[in-house]
């Protein structure tokens, strides 16, 4: 279990970073530059690709075929993120701001877009029980209905005062406004067409910094071989986890990853580490501490949530390989931690040992025979089956992951069209499912 304490071992400056990461800074600090990446989606849940993302005279990007974005060099501080895209003709906007620091990423800084012809807006103040009005607490809305995983995030300006664009109606919101030790405030909304709704809110004292502990921790690995992990293909795999998990696009995702990773990438594939949680509903609460051990006795604090909606985080990198194993724990952080209390005790321990890439052979027949190397500590292997390359919401014709092979080939059954161009995956699992490897997106033309 790890030691109590979300900062021990750390210096008094990764102290500091710490608190402008977890409650933000005043002004006149100098906060250098930094990095935001993140994804855009639709109201549907479904990722958006080629949309513009930009900061009012800052840098630019355009959204890859995963839906994610990356904008560099971003000027510290508060910055308020823009994204506009056309679907079917229509202009759909939306916007989210994130805190930067220096030399930092701001992760998974997820922007719902809607349609711009009914798009609705939420704005208000954010003031003590005093009547004290608040900069930089944060404000978070996260759709409850409609599928999108995404928390948009807006941080009081010096004025107390919030805004944040692009909500779509009809739709149920659930807002969470926090700062450092004081207790959140909480409400749900929709709106109607074009509606500007104006909401204020009151953070009063904390009633206390005992936390609960998360519950239900559980760690799922994802291991896939290099050339599925451009633009195009990185679908396949998300493709494949909503296929084995429906209720993924609902979740609010969190991801970490090392700055340099891919130029650190090993040269034949990548793991992930996939931690869920259930989700905790608490206004004295801040976000989580995910904390780390791999198989060395130590542990070290991996990363910060300042998100108390969350209930996943992805741990990616270059320091994640086949055949390690890996624990992770989770805590729970309050609005009143200083750096030693207000942090719950450890969550249960989940455990994975990543299994090996999975590496494709040539088809062969007769009919159509699937085959590929065994992947280390895999048991169990599925053959998933596409009639169009298997991006986001495409689902498969055919698989057999209820009956699956412990061999390394599969012989599909008998129907496929001749002359149609078909496209497939291997899966592979370990014995109890909590480690898999996903093959490249492999095709051939039916005889």
């Amino acid at each position: 279990m790890p030691s109590r304490g979300f900062i021990r071992g750390t210096s008094f400056a990764s102290l500091g970073l710490l608190f402008v990461t977890l409650f933000g800074c005043g002004g006149g600090v100098d906060m250098g530059r930094g990095t935001i990446t993140g994804l855009v989606f639709d109201n549907s849940g479904q990722i958006v690709r080629d949309a513009l993302v930009y900061i009012d005279n800052g840098p630019e990007a355009y959204t890859n075929s995963t839906g994610s974005f990356t904008l560099a060099n971003v000027g510290g501080g508060t910055q308020r993120v823009y994204v506009q895209a056309i679907q079917d003709g229509v202009v759909h906007e939306g916007e989210s701001d994130a805190l930067v620091n220096d030399g930092e990423i701001s992760r998974t800084v997820n922007i719902t877009i809607s349609p711009v012809i009914n798009a609705g807006t939420l704005a208000g103040n954010v003031r003590d029980r005093f009547g004290f009005q608040m900069t930089g607490a944060r404000v978070q809305i996260r759709q409850r209905t409609g599928g999108a995983p995404s928390a948009m995030t807006a941080f009081t300006n010096d004025s107390g005062n919030y805004r944040i664009s692009g909500l779509k109606p009809g739709i149920t919101y659930d807002v969470v406004a926090t700062s450092r030790g004081y207790r959140g405030s909480s409400f749900s909304f929709q709106l109607n067409n074009g509606q500007t709704l104006s909401q204020n809110l009151t953070l009063n004292e904390p009633i206390g910094s005992s936390m609960p502990i998360p519950s239900g921790v559980a760690a799922v690995s994802w291991s896939s071989i290099s050339s599925t992990r451009d633009a195009r293909s990185g679908q396949a795999l998300e493709t494949i986890k909503r296929l084995l998990d429906p209720d993924r696009a609902k979740r609010k995702i969190q991801r970490k990853v090392n700055n340099n990773a891919e130029a650190g990438r090993a040269a034949n594939g990548q793991v992930e580490v996939e931690v869920y949680w259930n989700r905790i509903t608490n206004l004295d609460m801040r976000g989580f501490g995910i904390y780390r051990n791999d198989n060395s006795g130590e542990w070290f604090d991996r990363d910060f949530l300042v998100d108390p909606t969350s209930e996943l985080f992805v741990d990616s990198g270059n320091s994640l390989e086949p055949g390690n194993d890996y624990a992770y724990s989770i805590t729970s952080i309050a609005t009143t931690y200083d750096g030693f209390r207000g942090e719950s005790d450890f969550s249960d321990v989940a455990a994975v040992r990543p299994i090996g890439y999975l590496e494709l052979l040539d088809p062969s027949g007769p009919g159509v025979r699937i085959n590929w190397r065994a992947a280390t500590g895999a048991s169990r292997y599925a053959v998933y089956l596409f009639d169009r390359y298997p991006s986001v919401n495409v689902s498969d014709i055919f698989n057999n992951y209820d009956s699956p092979v412990t061999s390394t080939s599969f012989t599909l059954p008998s129907g496929l069209i001749a002359g149609r161009t078909y496209y497939y995956l291997v899966l592979a699992e370990n014995s109890d499912g909590s480690s898999k490897s996903v093959s490249v997106v492999g095709s051939f033309v039916a005889p």
